[in-house]
């Protein structure tokens, strides 16, 4: 079965960005916000101000360098659960449910406003991912372990 998703609009643009809740702990409060899928990051990331919401303290974890296109970013790493839902039927029952325990990279004092991305380690390898540009729509099928 697959899960489809429009685009995104976001200040006039357009991106291939999918509905998710993010939680710290399997059972923990949830974020619900989108997320971008990124073909072209190897890890995911989520904003500061975002994972703080949870208490999480850089002073926990060991800081490390991150590339990106520009200059590298200070992080540090925490696993995260991602919850991608399909839509509901009409007697309220999900159509499709995936959580998924993914390594992120939260940005120390970064300017970067970089919401969510799901990158390719632990999101890309669980799905095959069709971007549909000309229908600005996205096909996940889920591939399992």
């Amino acid at each position: 079965m697959s899960l489809c998703f429009g685009y995104v609009s976001e200040g006039g643009e357009l991106y291939p960005k999918i509905p998710v809740r993010i939680r710290y702990r399997v059972n923990g409060r949830p974020i619900h916000t989108t997320a971008l899928l990124d073909s072209g990051s190897s890890v995911s990331f989520i904003q500061d101000d975002l994972a703080s919401i949870w208490g999480i303290k850089h002073t926990r974890k060991e800081p490390v360098k991150v590339d990106t296109i520009g200059p590298g970013v200070n992080c540090t790493e925490w696993d995260l659960w991602v919850e991608v839902e399909g839509l509901k039927r009409e007697d309220g029952t999900l159509e499709e449910h995936h959580k998924l325990k993914i390594p992120f990279y939260i940005p120390i004092a970064s300017k970067r406003k970089v919401g969510v991305i799901l990158g390719r380690e632990g999101f890309f390898e669980k799905f095959d991912i069709l971007f549909k540009e000309k229908d600005l729509k996205i096909i996940l099928e889920y591939t399992g372990e």
